[in-house]
């Protein structure tokens, strides 16, 4: 493997968090002929990339702050089988970022959202396509596109309608009727009205196998896996970032934070504020030796994705606004349990159960941008339901920006939009 270093001077750098984001953030610019130390507490792969939905999505250009969801809110807050559940007594320490999520709502904000969500799926198959070569996981990956399947005739014209007025976007996608989906998918006849179908969306067949493949081959191109006690604080020099643990100290030329739901304790000590909150998801899997679908499908009526992988079914999804220290809500898994019953009742009960925290901005754009104290520290932080869609590209972003050499339209996922 050669590394692509031309007009760039290699740095030493130190990346915090070894989830889907910092891995392939960590092999960018490994590739690049970087020194690269990855600092987890954990196992890399473990945290919130273990338990995604798998989907390289996209086609996911419209932000979930939008009049349509605004509409649905009280049936979302009051129905026992609703994809969305908020724990009331965090209310008030929730409400600042739903209040700002409602903002994001009004037209105009959509208009902007959706086209910078646009610019970054335009290039994330590339940015993916670098590593997935470098990494030889190829084969890990299926591209068959992705459904999203509506039970109900009235939910499928409504996408249909909103799906146009994003045609200028350029999403690739056709509009399926009942027969045209079980054409597709078999297992779906008779039990959805329609289909909007993404053909150049792919999957991967096991989210933790892919983080195994990058963190292999970073250390096999002379990358450093450290793992580290929580790292307390973060402190600029002239030269250089200091980086302290609980236990030792390290010193790096740049310092990018990949930490998913615990950065907004680290941007503090560096004077930094972003309203990032945990929306947790879950997920529960059905083992199965033949594969039950082709390819991911949601049911957006229940707001879950259903997707192969080696050996089993996940259902993953849904929307629960809570603390991410709190324990896993029963009643979440038995929404989904439900669901599927309904679905696939020969199925019977589910082999695993699995909660974890995306770490969430309300504008449903991810900050990929320094700090706004200092050009030596980055973050990578907030990508919601698209870490796995986006990391590549927020690798590779970063590393542009550090040489000065990122698209002007990247200053709108700056930190600096939520001072």
């Amino acid at each position: 493997m050669r590394f692509d270093n031309s007009n760039k001077t290699p740095r030493h750098h130190i990346i915090i968090g070894g989830g889907i984001v910092g891995l392939a953030t960590a092999l960018t610019l490994r590739l690049s002929g970087n020194d690269v130390t990855l600092l987890e507490r954990d196992a890399p792969g473990h945290g919130a990339s273990l338990g995604n939905a798998g989907t390289f999505a996209t086609y996911a250009v419209s932000p979930l702050a939008k009049p349509s969801l605004l509409r649905q809110t009280p049936y979302l807050l009051s129905a026992r089988d609703s994809p969305f559940h908020l724990r009331w007594r965090h209310l008030p320490r929730l409400t600042p970022w739903l209040l700002r999520f409602i903002t994001e709502a009004r037209p105009a904000r959509v208009k902007h959202n959706v086209e910078h969500l646009t610019y970054l799926m335009a290039r994330a198959n590339d940015d993916w396509q670098r590593l997935l070569d470098a990494a030889d996981a190829e084969s890990l990956v299926t591209r068959l596109g992705c459904l999203y399947t509506f039970q109900t005739e009235a939910a499928w014209v409504q996408a249909v309608h909103e799906h146009d007025t994003l045609a200028w976007s350029g999403i690739h996608y056709q509009v399926l009727n009942a027969k045209q989906t079980a054409d597709l998918e078999p297992a779906l006849a008779g039990k959805v009205k329609g289909s909007i179908w993404y053909p150049d969306a792919g999957h991967v067949a096991d989210p933790l196998i892919l983080c195994e493949r990058l963190r292999q081959t970073f250390e096999a191109l002379g990358g450093t896996l450290h793992a580290s006690n929580e790292v307390q604080r973060l402190s600029p020099q002239e030269t250089g970032v200091v980086v302290n643990t609980s236990t030792e100290q390290k010193i790096c030329d740049h310092a990018i934070i990949t930490a998913g739901i615990d950065t907004p304790r680290l941007a503090n000590t560096l004077g930094d504020r972003m309203p990032l909150e945990a929306e947790r998801g879950y997920h529960l899997e059905y083992p199965m030796a033949s594969p039950l679908l082709q390819r991911p499908c949601c049911i957006a009526e229940y707001g879950f994705y259903m997707t192969p992988m080696v050996g089993r079914l996940r259902v993953a999804g849904t929307v629960e606004l809570s603390r991410a220290s709190d324990p896993a809500n029963p009643a979440r898994y038995r929404y989904l349990e439900r669901a599927m019953d309904s679905l696939f009742p020969e199925l019977g009960a589910p082999s695993s159960h699995w909660m974890g925290c995306r770490p969430s901005l309300p504008d449903t754009l991810p900050i990929i941008s320094s700090s706004a104290h200092t050009r030596r520290v980055h973050y990578g932080i907030g990508h919601g339901h698209l870490g796995l869609t986006l990391a590549a590209t927020t690798g590779a972003l970063i590393e542009a920006d550090i040489h000065n050499q990122a698209p002007p339209w990247l200053a709108a996922l700056s930190i600096d939009r939520f001072r």
